[in-house]
């Protein structure tokens, strides 16, 4: 299945691991004793796959050696979506997957 389609509808797909495969736009690590980090996020990595779709991660673990503009391949649960507005005044979907395992 394609991440546009997860995307679309998540609820379809909650308890399913998936991967995802993209861009690496925003990697970001979080004190532990940040709003984030006290509930457990460690990192959050957004990508741009193939199709245009956005996936923002919500890592359990530190982002480790992923970088900027890397293609990576995440796999994880997704729990939602939400919008986002951009810089042109519209608004981008970003899927919101939780993960414990990055490469």
């Amino acid at each position: 299945m394609g991440p546009g389609k997860v995307v679309k509808t998540p609820w379809n797909y909650y308890g399913k691991s998936i991967s995802f495969k993209g861009t690496v736009g925003v990697v970001d690590d979080y004190p532990p004793d940040s709003a984030l980090g006290k509930s457990g996020i460690a990192s959050e990595i957004v990508i741009e796959c193939v199709d245009g779709t956005i996936v923002d991660f919500l890592s359990l673990v530190p982002s480790g050696d992923i970088q900027m503009n890397q293609q990576v391949i995440i796999t994880g649960y997704p729990i939602g979506r939400t919008e986002v507005n951009n810089t042109l005044g519209g608004k981008f979907a970003h899927l919101i997957v939780v993960t414990n395992k990055l490469k």
